[in-house]
């Protein structure tokens, strides 16, 4: 992906620099720290077991609901653990 050019669209649209975009601090900065994350990798996580999922849903199901996420075992609704 073209890191430099994606922060200079960014920068320019929001005026967070006063300067030209090559004279800013971000752009040196980002030049110096490219090269440390050019290996980044998402994270990956094991999936849950099915018997661990209902516990969650079970527990924390409201409060997801609540804050506008789906409930992913909407058939255990009302049982508790």
């Amino acid at each position: 992906t073209d890191t430099i050019g994606t922060m200079k669209k960014i920068y320019t649209h929001f005026e967070w620099t006063t300067t030209s975009w090559e004279e800013s601090d971000i752009y040196s900065k980002l030049i110096q720290e490219i090269p440390n994350v050019q290996s980044y990798q998402k994270n990956t996580f094991r999936s849950l077991s099915s018997t661990l999922e209902q516990i969650i849903d079970e527990r924390w199901g409201p409060s997801f609901e609540r804050l506008g996420y789906r409930r992913r075992c909407d058939d255990n609704k009302n049982k508790t653990v």
